[in-house]
């Protein structure tokens, strides 16, 4: 059974984080409307939940696939629930006794229900409730329920659905699954980096969010590679590179350099600034750790 690397983990952290963000329902809201990005949103659930089939997570214990799947089902009870009461408000009001009747399920309800039975009880709130009549019935409409919240309470019960049995659904090969998990880690930056690239089409505060939440966790990573001064008589300096492999990075205004994904081992450091000669040095990476290192011309 293939193990998410740590690299790996710190990815499809950084997804779920997204994911959670913008799967909000005033969220959804905002970039539902806007075709190009929702694809986008379509496209990195697809690879994190393809990911999450193929293996479970090096900190999923079979407890912990169990609470995530009653995270789902609390989310969706609750989520349904408050429409529900909502909905029961204007039942009552405009004497609708078949809606009320419908809508008459709480929170505490949908939980209890069985595994098996959310699915087609989600289906059913789009097909024999929330209707396109319902929904833009002009009396209704002010309650504040909209397609889009009824589409995300399915949304949920869709995935929820997905973590019955998840534990003993995995069936794949090692070798296959590790290329798959490199595929979809790599698809995942790239839906990742133009949700970011068409941000510029919604509201300062959601770009504020989604810029946030598209962040890596790095608390407690343990990066291999060196932090390294440019200096000429001990002054800091612009504008100096240094390679390292096929990397090359330049100096900021500090005169500093800071390589920290090198993979461990020894590595030739070359080291160049107009006007001076090349230095041209070998270093001995280790694995988890980031070596002071200055270079003066």
């Amino acid at each position: 059974m293939p193990q998410l690397n740590d690299e790996q983990t710190r990815e499809i952290n950084r997804a779920d984080k997204l994911l959670q963000f913008l799967n909000i329902p005033t969220n959804i809201a905002i970039w539902d409307p806007y075709k190009p990005f929702k694809d986008e949103v379509v496209l990195l659930t697809d690879y994190v939940e393809k990911i999450n089939s193929l293996v479970p997570r090096k900190e999923q214990s079979g407890k912990q696939i169990t609470l995530n799947k009653d995270q789902l089902k609390s989310s969706f009870a609750k989520t349904v629930g408050g429409i529900f009461s909502i909905t029961s408000v204007y039942a009552r009001k405009f004497a609708d006794d078949s809606l009320l009747g419908k809508v008459k399920n709480s929170e505490t309800y949908i939980y209890e229900m069985k595994d098996t039975e959310i699915i087609g009880f989600a289906n059913g709130i789009r097909t024999d409730i929330f209707t396109d009549a319902l929904l833009t019935n002009t009396d209704f409409m002010p309650y504040g329920i909209t397609l889009v919240q009824i589409t995300a309470a399915i949304d949920i019960a869709q995935k929820f659905n997905q973590k019955i049995g998840l534990s003993a659904s995995i069936q794949v090969s090692s070798d296959t699954a590790n290329v798959d998990i490199t595929a979809f880690i790599t698809n995942m930056r790239t839906s990742v980096a133009n949700m970011l690239d068409l941000k510029s089409n919604f509201d300062a505060t959601f770009i504020t969010g989604l810029e946030k939440a598209a962040v890596r966790d790095e608390i407690g990573v343990k990066h291999t590679g060196i932090i390294a001064t440019i200096t000429v008589g001990g002054v800091a300096v612009k504008g100096g590179k240094l390679t390292i492999g096929k990397k090359t990075y330049n100096s900021n205004q500090q005169g500093n350099v800071k390589p920290r994904y090198v993979r461990a081992g020894n590595k030739n450091i070359i080291v160049e600034l107009h006007g001076y000669p090349t230095k041209n040095i070998t270093h001995l990476f280790i694995k988890g750790q980031m070596d002071k290192m200055n270079f003066d011309f």
